[in-house]
């Protein structure tokens, strides 16, 4: 009985040994180093400092200007090729502030509709130091699309500021109670069921505004995308919205990316998932990645950037259970009791034999 009871404490050991092993091996696949740098973080310095006095916005408040971290200088000339050189970096540093902005505030004014930045090189103050011209800050005025607010330019922005209390109102009267999957998937289906896709009569369709205040409830996938991280974010998710376009196509789309609770970093496509039934929901890398690419479409240009790498694996909430290796794991201690009992079991006819000498 010695020999049994040992025999089936190695079992139950290597039975045991194996589970643990499997949920280390399916936790998040985050590099040592975090991976690449937020899409803020890449920015130049002169752009993080566009891309802060643009954030800063207000209702109340839609010009700022910009100290440049470095002034940007050019040789004079009297053809106009130092003012052109000087308004091709400033458009260069708004085209990218911008573009990171409306990844990451989804309460960004001058990334609502076709909102955008006006920059005036007549209206700067353009510095002279030893044969150079340049530019050392930057006056900028957000444009406001005229569904948003009629007239801007003027005081009277009140028609602005209902739609900005509009949001912020609906951002705020969502609930969701749970884990952070949990959370996820009642933002997901809320916009799911919510909002039917873009039809092209909403001049909102783009924006958050246009997921949780207006009234037609027909968006892009970029209002799917800006619906979803205005909630995510206000539920404290780490979320991102990531323009790119969808393969083979190459049509422009956006989508989320979110940090879940085993700090990996996984993908949510509201927009697919009208569809698709929650295929892209969390999802593999390999599985996401076979119908997405992040960054600007090859039609767009735009600036380059490495975004955060996705989870190799799709997240579950006890992981350990749906995961290749606990597969292996079972199928091993499977195998190994099969042995332990044939073990046992010639063992015990030897000892049965034995006893009838």
């Amino acid at each position: 009985m010695n020999d049994k009871r040992k025999l089936f404490a190695a079992v139950l050991v290597a039975l045991m040994a194996s589970l643990p092993a499997s949920c280390l091996l399916t936790g998040a696949d985050a590099d040592d180093d975090g991976g690449p740098a937020s899409p803020y973080d890449q920015l130049t310095a002169n752009e993080k400092a566009v891309y802060d006095g643009i954030a800063s916005y207000s209702a109340g408040k839609l010009t700022v200007t910009v100290a440049l971290a470095n002034p940007v200088y050019t040789a004079s000339a009297t053809d106009g090729d130092a003012e052109a050189y000087l308004e091709a970096e400033a458009a260069s540093m708004i085209k990218a502030a911008s573009y990171v902005l409306s990844m990451e505030d989804p309460f960004a004014i001058c990334t609502w509709g076709g909102s955008g930045v006006v920059f005036d090189l007549g209206s700067q103050t353009v510095v002279s130091t030893g044969g150079l011209i340049g530019l050392n800050s930057l006056v900028l005025t957000a444009a406001i699309d005229e569904a948003y607010a009629d007239d801007p330019a003027t005081e009277d922005v009140d028609e602005l500021q209902e739609r900005i209390d509009a949001l912020d109102e609906a951002v705020a009267g969502f609930t969701a109670s749970g884990g952070t999957r949990d959370v996820v998937g009642a933002i997901n289906g809320y916009l799911v069921k919510r909002l039917g896709s873009d039809d092209g009569t909403d001049v909102y369709a783009d924006d958050a505004y246009g997921a949780l205040v207006s009234p037609s409830k027909r968006v892009s996938s970029e209002g799917f995308a800006k619906g979803f991280q205005a909630l995510a974010l206000a539920q404290g998710i780490d979320c991102l919205t990531v323009l790119g376009y969808t393969l083979p196509g190459l049509e422009k789309a956006a989508w989320n990316t979110v940090v879940m609770d085993d700090g990996g970093r996984y993908p949510v496509d509201v927009a697919a998932n009208k569809s698709a039934e929650g295929s892209a929901l969390l999802a593999s890398a390999a599985a996401f990645n076979a119908g997405h690419s992040a960054g600007r479409s090859p039609s767009d240009g735009g600036i380059a950037l490495d975004f955060p790498p996705l989870n190799e694996d799709k997240y579950d909430a006890d992981p350990w259970y749906d995961s290749k290796y606990v597969e292996w794991a079972v199928l091993g201690a499977l195998a190994a009791a099969i042995i332990a009992g044939i073990l046992l079991a010639i063992r015990g006819d030897r000892t049965r034999g034995i006893i009838r000498k």
